[in-house]
């Protein structure tokens, strides 16, 4: 089990519907909320992805929540790494209910169970010079769904649909919250290399062959790394290149 947290998650917005938790915290920041203020809906009606997605969760079924860090220690140049951390966090999270099951990182902001989607990240920043005054962290955990939309059924999946039981919401959250606490102070205390060393064993298509679709074309490609910005560095045809969000679509 999980210890409790510090302080992510200790002051706590609950609401019974909104539109997009991410939304409610930008509303929110004009009051300066406590760091690692948590704000939770069972029932988020417009939930935005990266670039325009969209979210859909079925009332009560999954997790949809936001938090607010003040990540002043962090350069804007390393910005990515907030991406990082969040990932890292959610994997082991996850590990800890499914050890038995494939659990990967899909660049940029995408967690995969068996190569199926279970959740997603929507990281907003509020910059100041050459640092991060305020971070927005959007995230949607699918924990007991069991159907989703046709377009979405072949490549979307949940922790009860992987585990083949019902999960306790709450537990999951806390345990998901510990996580993020853990993850993030070690990237706090300076601890990029951990981050990193374990952002690679979970980053899907890392130092293997995967397919992919680049400019309409199919391709196969292998990961060599992630940029500081975000950039995502393939090797393919025996040379690097660097790609972009939206620049490349998984086959999956």
């Amino acid at each position: 089990m999980m210890p409790e947290t510090s302080f992510v998650g200790k002051h706590r917005i609950s609401l019974p519907e909104t539109s997009s938790t991410n939304n409610y915290a930008a509303e929110l920041l004009k009051e300066n909320p406590p760091d690692g203020t948590l704000i939770q809906t069972f029932n988020q009606t417009k939930g935005r992805g990266q670039q325009g997605n969209i979210w859909v969760s079925p009332p009560g079924k999954n997790l949809t929540f936001s938090l607010i860090f003040y990540p002043e220690f962090l350069d804007i140049k390393e910005v990515f790494s907030l991406s990082k951390v969040i990932s890292v966090a959610l994997c082991q999270m996850l590990e800890t209910y499914l050890p038995w099951e494939n659990i990967q990182i899909k660049w940029p902001n995408d967690i995969l169970i068996n190569q199926k989607k279970t959740a997603g990240i929507l990281i907003e920043n509020q910059l100041e010079g050459s640092s991060i005054k305020a971070s927005i962290i959007g995230i949607g955990l699918n924990v007991n769904q069991t159907k989703f939309p046709a377009e979405f059924e072949h490549r979307s999946t949940s922790m009860e649909k992987a585990g083949r039981r019902e999960f306790d919401l709450e537990k999951v959250l806390m345990d998901a919250l510990s996580s993020v606490e853990n993850a993030y102070l070690k990237l706090k205390d300076g601890d990029s290399h951990y981050i990193n060393r374990m952002y690679y064993q979970y980053l899907y298509g890392y130092q293997e062959d995967i397919k992919v679709i680049i400019q309409g074309k199919s391709e196969i490609v292998s990961i060599a790394g992630v940029e500081k910005s975000g950039k995502l560095i393939i090797r393919m045809n025996d040379s690097l290149h660097y790609l972009g969000f939206k620049e490349l679509t998984f086959v999956l």
